[in-house]
């Protein structure tokens, strides 16, 4: 066979049109295995995040196309040498880029979203090029050629297309679900900055969904404007004399938009904070966030002690509550059971409301007291039916009902955080 390349199916040897294959192949491979980081988001460009939108929907789309492209490949090698492969492979790898960079294109996106499944068949059609380009790669990569497939290769495709088809839209479904979740979490926390990147997100996974019955990008709209007026109060100078009160809204306004490293060096200016209650539960607040359970237990106890000094008052008993209830969900988060039910009972008692009562029933789901877990939920349903209804609906639901290990599993729904830096005057409408 001319060019130093043996029959289709033998070894691979030095070619002069192509140098050495290995090492061709190896750069192909690399090459694919960074187009589909890219794509997947894990780059520095953020661009890149369509067609994916998130990591974990770029690995279920190329596993998804992970039999089509072998498939695909197989039959290539019957009808082309092997020297022909990695021409094929780089073909692949042209296509994909020319793919990735026009999906990254705000007008792809728009497009997609007009056009029935666009985004679906855009996130398919990138998979099966990239997973193409780095089977047609393998064979030179290691050496021999890929291991001959069976005879039925029309029902072996069908079942391939339907893995393609199927998974990721199982997949897409939980994900769905699972954002959702978090969005509702965020916006009960008043996290404002963090809640616009993920409806943004939202709107790119699926442009015509629906959130709590309303069209989701009329929701992004009023959540980018919340965003653009804290950024512009964050961006007007402080006072060096200013007032606790603006102090603490400065804070809030940082943390509202999750730039909450920010939000304590803000904080720390301010020599006082340490014996103010109010200071000391945003401190709390924000450290909560963070996932810094121990350093928001030290505010929260030190918050406590503050307002249990402090005269009564509405706002002592509203900030004990808050206090005692960060407390409680650090106790949770570190693992330390006893005392955290012992710190919602005493939230129970100062504040025996349907938000208290539905805290403690999912405590007592996580801790699988199923028991005191069901009595708590009914509770909270029946105190505040339009706020609990369904979320109580769903947590009987689950304690009900075994839950087994599947794709959707691995997008557990996040416990809502015990505290949020509402602050006054903003509100999504």
């Amino acid at each position: 066979m001319t060019n130093g390349v043996k029959a289709r199916h033998g070894s691979w040897v030095e070619s002069p049109s192509l140098g050495s294959p290995r090492i061709l192949a190896a750069g192909l491979i690399g090459a694919g295995v960074y187009l589909m980081a890219q794509s997947a988001g894990l780059g520095a460009a953020e661009r890149m995040a369509f067609p994916y939108v998130w990591p974990d929907v770029a690995a279920v789309y190329f596993l998804s196309a992970l039999p089509l492209a072998a498939i695909s490949a197989a039959a290539a090698q019957r009808r082309v040498a092997q020297c022909g492969l990695l021409r094929l492979s780089t073909a692949c790898l042209g296509g994909a880029l020319a793919l990735l960079v026009a999906a990254a294109s705000a007008e792809t996106a728009r497009l997609s979203a007009l056009v029935p499944f666009g985004a679906a068949l855009v996130r398919a059609a990138l998979a099966i090029t990239l997973d193409t380009a780095l089977v047609l790669a393998w064979p030179a990569f290691v050496g021999r050629p890929l291991r001959r497939q069976p005879q039925r290769q029309a029902t072996a495709g069908l079942f391939a297309v339907a893995a393609l088809l199927l998974m990721p839209s199982t997949y897409l479904d939980a994900r769905r679900r699972h954002d959702a979740a978090e969005l509702q979490n965020l916006l009960e926390q008043s996290r404002i900055g963090e809640a616009h990147a993920l409806t943004q997100r939202m709107l790119l996974l699926t442009p015509g969904a629906e959130f709590d019955g309303r069209p989701l990008r009329s929701l992004a709209a009023a959540v980018g404007q919340a965003t653009r007026d804290l950024e512009a109060r964050v961006a007007r100078p402080l006072a060096a004399d200013a007032a606790e009160r603006r102090r603490l809204d400065r804070v809030r306004d940082l943390a509202m938009l999750g730039r909450t490293d920010a939000a304590l060096d803000a904080l720390q200016l301010w020599p006082e904070w340490l014996h103010s209650a109010p200071a000391l539960n945003l401190c709390g607040t924000i450290q909560e966030t963070n996932g810094r359970w121990r350093e928001g237990l030290a505010c929260y106890q030190a918050a406590e002690r503050a307002w249990e000094s402090a005269p009564p008052s509405p706002q002592r008993t509203a900030g004990l509550a808050q206090a005692t209830t960060g407390a409680a969900y650090c106790l949770r988060k570190s693992g330390r059971y006893a005392e955290a039910e012992s710190a919602y009972l005493q939230l129970l008692a100062l504040s025996p409301t349907a938000d208290t009562h539905f805290l403690l029933a999912r405590f007592y789901e996580d801790t699988q007291q199923t028991a005191k877990a069901r009595r708590h939920a009914k509770l909270a349903m029946a105190a505040a039916p339009e706020r609990y209804r369904r979320q109580g609906e769903r947590l009987l639901e689950k304690l009900n009902t075994l839950h087994f290990g599947c794709l959707s599993g691995l997008l557990d729904r996040k416990a809502p955080q015990s505290a949020s830096f509402a602050a006054e005057g903003l509100a999504i409408e």
